[in-house]
């Protein structure tokens, strides 16, 4: 077992040693992913060791995080491009299209399973790996190297343990256990340290009034990298436009920031009720609590009185950035051109 760094895990602290991390993302399908990275990037807990891409177009997701990178000026993290298994839509692919992955700055792995478990070999500290998207990556490099276990730990957005989508009572099938059931069978059955914050607690998290628009109106490119991606994943170029949202969204709220409250938990969990209970991953793709699961820690609840959309403003855009009280967009005014970024062009 490898030293667990020492770290505060308190914004504005001081902290003894960076959170070496490996984030294994779909960014591309549900917007969230693209503020996650956001989140991160802006987070000087985290050491980022490494970027792999899951399931689908693997290489269009790839474009996105290098292109993403380059806006943030961060093209020391490498990239490594995971494995497709299934074939999930990439929503906002066109934001990267005309980017050329051979010129990113970085490094680039082909083998992005491989990369994982190169990078935790390496590592003289334990690694979290902060899982964002379907298992199929982890499973691997789980197969490829079973000591991974005992040198990294999961943080992962993942599941619904007693609430929903949209917070009912009703538990669903989370789109990161479904689309690949037996990657997180496999997963369930090590013996990886895991700590899940499943649909019960990031299921509803939304930026909306002057907390979105202080996002909104940033112009730190990173930032509006996010703003562009979601002009793209409302619209999808070629598509029908997402029935949920329509362009007026773009100017009012976020969507759900499921992948945000995984970034947080990477680092600390005050915020949050953690319990460990025991899971497991049904063949139809639910995860039940069972006693004779995989014990997991899990986030099922917020405490009171907590405010985790102020802390992811104040992540991306600082305490002290502007606050709007009017609409982004009022009577007469045009704020933000989404058909320009919808189409490609800003």
């Amino acid at each position: 077992m490898k030293n667990r760094p020492n770290y505060s895990g308190q914004m504005g602290d001081k902290f003894l040693e960076k959170i070496p991390v490996i984030v294994d993302t779909d960014i591309g399908g549900d917007i969230d992913d693209a503020w996650a990275l956001a989140m991160l990037l802006k987070m000087p807990q985290f050491d980022i060791k490494l970027i792999t891409t899951a399931v689908g177009d693997t290489l269009s997701r790839a474009k996105i995080v290098a292109k993403m990178l380059e806006r943030a000026d961060r093209t020391d993290i490498p990239i490594g491009i995971g494995l497709p298994f299934v074939n999930m839509d990439c929503y906002y692919k066109g934001w990267a299209d005309d980017y050329v992955l051979d010129n990113y700055p970085g490094k680039i792995y082909q083998d992005g399973v491989e990369a994982i478990v190169d990078t935790v070999k390496s590592s003289s500290q334990e690694v979290v790996i902060l899982a964002i998207a379907p298992l199929t990556n982890i499973a691997a490099a789980l197969k490829r190297w079973p000591g991974i276990t005992a040198h990294s730990r999961i943080v992962a957005m993942l599941g619904s343990v007693y609430k929903g989508y949209s917070g009912k009572s009703v538990i669903s099938k989370e789109c990161n256990v479904v689309n690949n059931i037996p990657a997180a069978k496999e997963v369930f059955a090590s013996d990886w340290d895991m700590l899940v914050t499943p649909l019960d607690t990031c299921g509803m998290i939304r930026l909306t009034g002057a907390k979105y628009n202080r996002i909104v109106v940033s112009k730190d490119p990173l930032i509006e990298s996010v703003i562009e991606n979601y002009a793209f994943w409302i619209c999808r170029p070629g598509f029908a436009p997402n029935p949920k949202f329509t362009f007026s969204d773009l100017h009012l709220h976020s969507s759900i920031l499921y992948d945000t409250v995984a970034v947080y938990m990477a680092t600390e969990t005050d915020m949050l009720e953690i319990q460990t209970v025991g899971l497991k991953i049904t063949d139809d793709g639910y995860t039940i609590p069972d006693p004779d699961g995989k014990q997991v820690r899990c986030a099922l609840d917020w405490k009171k009185g907590t405010a985790f959309e102020d802390y992811i403003v104040n992540v991306l855009v600082g305490k002290s950035a502007p606050q709007f009280t009017r609409p982004i967009v009022a009577v007469g005014e045009s704020s933000l051109n989404v058909g320009s970024l919808a189409s490609g062009v800003k």
